[in-house]
Order: C-alpha cells, then sequence, then structure tokens
C-alpha cells in the first residue's frame, strides 16, 4: 500500500503489465494505493512515486496472475490508466480528463468531467456522461455511451454501438 498529498490537476499515471484497476473518489487531497496477490517474487516489480505534479504506478510483473490494484483518488486528477489485459472500472463520478487503456479488458466509468480517450483490444465498454470530447474504440465488444458534450469518434469491430447524444461531430 501507499498513499500521495495530491492537488487538483496533478496526473495518476498508471502502468500495469497486466491486472484489473479499480478506481474510487473521496473528498481528500490524496492518492491512496492498494496492490494485491502479487507473488512474491515479482513484489519488487511494483513501483509508486511522487514526482513534479505526478504520482505514478508501475508494475512489470507478469505472474501475479490476480493482481489487482485499487485506487482511491480525489475526483479532480487526471488520469492516465493502463493495463496490458484486466478490467478497469471507475466507480464515480471524474472532473477531468481522463486516458485508460487495456489491451484486454471491459472498460467502466461514471461521469467524466473531461476529455475521454478510452480503448480496449476486446472488450465491452460503458461509460455515463462525457463533458469534452470521446476518443472510444475497442476491437471486439459493445460500446454504450450516455451524452458526449463534444466531438465523438467511437469505433468498435465487432459489436454494437449505443451512445445517448452529442452536442458537436460525430464519427461513429
Amino acid at each position: 500500500e501507499g498513499s500521495f498529498n495530491v492537488q487538483k490537476g496533478d496526473l495518476l499515471d498508471v502502468k500495469i503489465e497486466q491486472g484489473n484497476i479499480t478506481v474510487n473518489t473521496w473528498d481528500k487531497s490524496e492518492v491512496k494505493i492498494s496492490a494485491k496477490n502479487i507473488e512474491d517474487d515479482e513484489s519488487g516489480l511494483l513501483t509508486m512515486e511522487q514526482k513534479s505534479g505526478k504520482v505514478e504506478v508501475k508494475f512489470k510483473g507478469d505472474d501475479s496472475d490476480e493482481f489487482f490494484l485499487e485506487l482511491t483518488i480525489p475526483a479532480d486528477l487526471l488520469i492516465d490508466l493502463n493495463t496490458g489485459g484486466g478490467n478497469v472500472t471507475i466507480n464515480n463520478d471524474l472532473k477531468d480528463k481522463v486516458n485508460i487503456k487495456t489491451g484486454g479488458g471491459n472498460i467502466s466509468a461514471k461521469g467524466i468531467g473531461g476529455d475521454a480517450s478510452i480503448t480496449t483490444g476486446g472488450g465491452n465498454i460503458k461509460l455515463a456522461d462525457i463533458n469534452g470530447d470521446a476518443q472510444i474504440s475497442t476491437a471486439g465488444g459493445d460500446i454504450q455511451l450516455g451524452s458526449i458534450n463534444g466531438k465523438a469518434d467511437i469505433s468498435t469491430a465487432g459489436g454494437n454501438i449505443k451512445v445517448g447524444s452529442v452536442n458537436s461531430t460525430a464519427d461513429i
């Protein structure tokens, strides 16, 4: 486990080889990180550090099959989440820009207060409203979105797309 004090507009940058990521928000100006199910021989492959407005979490292990990362953050952080394979779940509304990428897994999120770039190599994407531009893609899965208050670029190579509304141009 680890925790870092942060300010509005700081970046949370997560890069893990594999594993599921869950994000919850709270009213504290702190990022709390909990990593679970790491094989003993891979515990040294997990790093957490803070430098100049950025909290970086990296896990380079690939034998920890049940690896799970739980993050509790303030809602006004910039978010960049990347997992080589696993689901990404955001349980509360976020207030700023979000970038999420998984090599294969489902992505679900509540409301996003800024631009959203969401990509999965194979999984479903389910998002509430996005108050900005949206670039959403899956190589094989369904996409379900609320309203988008900006430009929308949405694609799937094999699945259904359902969008509530787009308040600007749309390429679907």
